[in-house]
């Protein structure tokens, strides 16, 4: 094992932390609806606006964790990018961790504590984008083309903002859709490559 697949094992055990913590947090939202509607309560309401921001973050690291895979070449492994990718990992962590709430009983209405904490989740993941660029730019061999930066990077972090910022509903849902848009076309693209749709 080299120092990269060292450092890729270990930001894969930790983003694997966050993906459970949210599908955890979905999953105890479910059952206790289901428990609720069983015992004549008030239902557990999820609501969309809650497995939308779910969705978001677990693309996020998805990509997070892709890219880390895409630099292997340009990546000189040592204790500075340890560290950097425990921080990154631990920024998504909480961000995961405020998506549903520990107490369901407290929240049955998963809506209000997603307008109490969306834009402390969403600060979170934006700060782990903002630290990953720093990173990348500071312990990279290869930097990719500064207008490439600038343009992906503007309108990622002018989309996040948007969201962590929007008081209404349409706003956020038309941030974080955009977002989702462009993983989704870029996962696209990817697989036309894959498949030589696009050419060699």
């Amino acid at each position: 094992m080299n120092g990269f697949d060292f450092l890729f094992s270990l930001i894969g055990l930790l983003l694997g932390f966050v993906l459970i913590e949210i599908l955890s947090g979905l999953s105890r939202a479910l059952k206790a609806r289901q428990t609720h509607q069983k015992q004549d309560e008030q239902a557990v309401r999820v609501g969309w606006l809650s497995l939308l921001l779910a969705l978001f973050i677990m693309v996020d690291v998805a990509s997070y964790w892709t890219n880390v895979w895409e630099m292997r070449e340009r990546l000189t492994v040592g204790y500075d990018t340890v560290l950097i990718s425990l921080l990154v990992a631990a920024l998504y962590y909480f961000a995961a961790s405020m998506v549903f709430p520990s107490n369901l009983d407290a929240w049955p209405n998963l809506d209000e504590w997603f307008w109490r904490n969306k834009r402390r989740v969403l600060l979170l993941v934006f700060a782990a984008s903002a630290v990953t660029m720093t990173g990348v730019f500071v312990l990279s061999t290869e930097r990719p083309p500064l207008w490439e930066v600038v343009v992906t990077q503007a309108l990622y972090f002018g989309l996040v903002l948007s969201a962590a910022l929007a008081r209404g509903p349409r706003v956020f849902a038309a941030s974080i859709g955009a977002l989702l848009l462009v993983y989704g076309l870029y996962a696209a693209v990817g697989l036309g490559f894959r498949l030589g749709l696009f050419g060699a």
